[in-house]
Formats: structure tokens, sequence, C-alpha cells
């Protein structure tokens, strides 16, 4: 990875930690391309990220409830070389906003799913012979999971994030990736 795509990510997750100590957890997500929607999804998505809950929760009565969280997350893209493509891997970042409907077990998690929206910033406009339009993207992720163990630190989830510039400016192909979720919270 060069030096600025380093900096890139660093800067991503010094950015979003405002404070160290209001931090709730991390994440990790990585998995596939989703190939049957359209050309760039043949590769790979790597991302590791933080989150801070909200302090607001709606529907508290029964088991079941809706909150959010915001996610900071940087990694890359990597695409297959097939095209002798002068970029096949991007940095990106960006922030998150995700609801969550939920079942809590007193001390032990349980399912949920979640949608969430949010800006985010690519490296480069151009991946393994997909072009878009702009640096700057949004971000879809629509998921599903658990959390699980002591107090439901732990989760794992799938997920499928869609980035696209939302037709500010053409070409906008969109890109999209299967998501294997795992999670700490603290």
């Amino acid at each position: 990875m060069r030096r600025g795509q380093w900096l890139l990510v660093g800067a991503m997750l010094f950015l979003g930690t405002g404070s160290a100590a209001a931090v709730d957890g991390w994440v990790l997500d990585g998995g596939k391309g989703a190939s049957g929607f359209g050309p760039g999804n043949e590769g790979t998505a790597t991302r590791l990220g933080l989150t801070w809950d909200w302090p607001w929760q709606w529907f508290e009565d029964g088991d079941w409830k809706l909150s959010g969280q915001w996610e900071v997350t940087a990694g890359t893209l990597m695409e297959d070389d097939d095209n002798n493509a002068r970029i096949t891997e991007v940095i990106e970042g960006g922030v998150v906003g995700m609801f969550r409907l939920a079942r809590y077990r007193q001390n032990a998690g349980g399912p949920y799913v979640e949608l969430g929206v949010g800006p985010h910033y690519l490296s480069d406009k151009q991946l393994d012979g997909v072009r878009l339009a702009t640096h700057f993207q949004f971000q879809s992720i629509a998921g599903l999971g658990s959390r699980f163990g002591r107090n439901g630190r732990f989760e794992i989830g799938y997920r499928i994030m869609h980035l696209s510039n939302a037709g500010i400016e053409t070409p906008n192909p969109g890109l999209n990736y299967h998501l294997l979720h795992l999670a700490y919270r603290y």
C-alpha cells in the first residue's frame, strides 16, 4: 500500500475517535464483490472501524428495541486485474449512521437487522477498468446478525454494502459487496 493510502486510513480512524472513552466497540468487515450486480464487483473488500452507540432508543417496552450507532470505517477495495488496469486497489473510508432493530435478552444479546447510509470517500475514481465519476460516494448497508456472549459483547452478521454517488454525476455504475461482519463491544 502506498504511503498516502496509509495516511488516509489513519486519518479516518483518528478523526472518528473523538474521545477514546466514548468508543463503544470496533468492527471488522470483509468479503467478496456481488458479481451479479454489474461490472467491478469481482474483488474483495476489507474494512476496520470504530462504533459509537446513539443515546436514543425507541420502542423499548418489550424484548425488541430500535436504536442506532455511528460507524467510522476505513479499508481497501481490491479487484482482480483482469483488464490489465492501472488501479486494482482503492482505499476507502466513511461514516455511516446505522439504525438497528434488535432483540436483547438479559445479559446475552440476541438477533438484529440493520440499515444505514452515510458519506464515503474513495482514493481513486477507477478500479480495474470500472470508472466512477467522483471520489465522493454514498455508502448504503443492509444487514442481519446476532450478538452473543456475556452482555452481548460479540457480534457476527452478514451485510451487503453498496457504494454509489446517487446520480450526482455520470458514470455511476456503483460497487456492491457481500460482507462478513464481526464486532466487539466494550
